[in-house]
């Protein structure tokens, strides 16, 4: 079912980028949690402990995830130019992004293929490659991104995607995973 899902919002997902322009905080705050997040409550029931939200170490992942973002962030700043549209606006999408992306992403389908594949690595390989393959859309619809641009910023995509893999299953917990992706996503967004 979690692959049928995964699907499922990949394809309205896609459709939507296709033929709509980009409204960051239409998008980001409330079609994107709608579209990702509904079908997945409805699976687990809203159950929100089986998605990674356990209420132990709250500070301490947090402080995890926030680190390795800051360093994971220091290849935006080295290799790109700071842009004047920095704003309240890039943090709360940033936050919105990240919490939305790491549920579905780590808390549900990392979940879910951690406990059906019997070796981990190839649910973590395959959490990563649909991680990058659900960010074609905007990379292609919204960023216009073809050729190397292209294979750098899907390249980039997995790479931190599987950063927040291994912090997920290292912690049991969606809180640094989110952290990470919401500190990643606001240099993206001042970075570029």
């Amino acid at each position: 079912m979690p692959i049928i899902i995964a699907i499922f919002v990949l394809t309205i997902w896609t459709t939507y980028r296709l033929f709509f322009k980009e409204n960051l905080l239409f998008d980001e705050l409330l079609l994107k949690p709608l579209i990702w997040l509904f079908p997945i409550f409805f699976y687990v029931k809203f159950n929100f402990k089986s998605l990674g939200f356990s209420q132990k170490n709250i500070v301490k992942n947090v402080f995890i995830g926030l680190t390795v973002g800051l360093i994971l962030s220091l290849e935006r700043i080295y290799l790109k130019s700071l842009t004047p549209n920095f704003s309240w606006i890039i943090i709360v999408s940033a936050l919105f992004t990240a919490t939305t992306e790491e549920v579905f992403f780590r808390g549900f389908l990392l979940n879910s293929w951690l406990k059906f594949f019997k070796n981990p690595i190839v649910a973590m390989i395959l959490n990563g490659l649909f991680f990058t393959l659900f960010h074609v859309p905007i990379a292609i619809f919204v960023f216009h991104y073809y050729g190397y641009n292209l294979f750098t910023y899907l390249l980039l995509n997995f790479v931190s995607g599987f950063v927040d893999i291994i912090l997920f299953t290292y912690t049991k917990s969606i809180y640094p995973s989110i952290s990470n992706h919401f500190v990643w996503n606001i240099f993206s967004g001042i970075f570029k």
